[in-house]
């Protein structure tokens, strides 16, 4: 898959579960009007700079630290003093969140207009159906997504649409090769632990994903969702 040279990067901070954020952590509330109040919030905001620069956030809940990987290598970050919002910054980058208000800077200078991607949408819902992950890629369209009910896979644009047993996160976090079989159909799936980009979007990813349905081999990119 073709890697397209962006000014992305993946940063881990902070959510907060309750749907107005307190002074310590920013955004908070879901973008799609699809919730999973059961599962809490999703730890993960897609950001569109404006551009067509777009980013990845990521948070673990109650780590101050924060990892930003970057053109230029991989920082670490650490939660500042803020008045209100969360604010984290390393090396040549900032990132301030206030509720749903972003701010970002990459070696001093200001993004303006920073907000939340279409992508959040996408994520938000995988999250909010019991899915644990999800990966997709271009040429020909395909998506696939996994949870303890089970994994379905979408390609040729829509066309195609299989289910198979579901993917533990586990052996998504390891990269080891995994096959699932049903109905004739076998599912063989591999990620990587390196950041990927979407050859069309340029929306960053932190997993590269190898799936091969029936013999044929798609690839694109992955996250895990939690």
């Amino acid at each position: 898959m073709r890697t397209r040279r962006r000014s992305v990067f993946l940063l881990c901070f902070a959510l907060l579960p309750t749907a107005a954020c307190s002074p310590a952590f920013g955004p908070c509330t879901p973008r799609s009007g699809v919730t999973a109040p059961e599962r809490g919030p999703l730890h993960l905001l897609a950001i569109d700079a404006g551009g067509d620069s777009y980013y990845l956030a990521e948070y673990e809940p109650g780590s101050a630290k924060a990892l930003l990987y970057a053109p230029d290598g991989v920082q670490e970050l650490t939660q500042q003093i803020a008045a209100s919002g969360a604010k984290y910054a390393g090396g040549r980058y900032l990132l301030w969140t206030k509720g749903r208000d972003i701010m970002l800077e990459v070696d001093g200078r200001r993004f303006e207009g920073c907000e939340v991607s279409g992508g959040q949408d996408v994520l938000e819902r995988s999250w909010a159906e019991g899915f644990h992950f999800r990966a997709s890629g271009n040429e020909p369209g395909w998506h696939l997504q996994t949870g303890p009910g089970g994994t379905r896979v979408t390609a040729d644009y829509g066309e195609l649409v299989l289910d198979f047993p579901g993917i533990p996160v586990e052996s998504l976090r390891d990269g080891a090769p995994v096959l699932r079989e049903a109905g004739g159909h076998v599912l063989r799936l591999r990620t990587t632990a390196s950041p990927c980009f979407n050859d069309m979007s340029g929306e960053p990813f932190p997993l590269s994903v190898e799936m091969t349905l029936d013999g044929r081999t798609m690839r694109g990119c992955g996250v895990i969702l939690h």
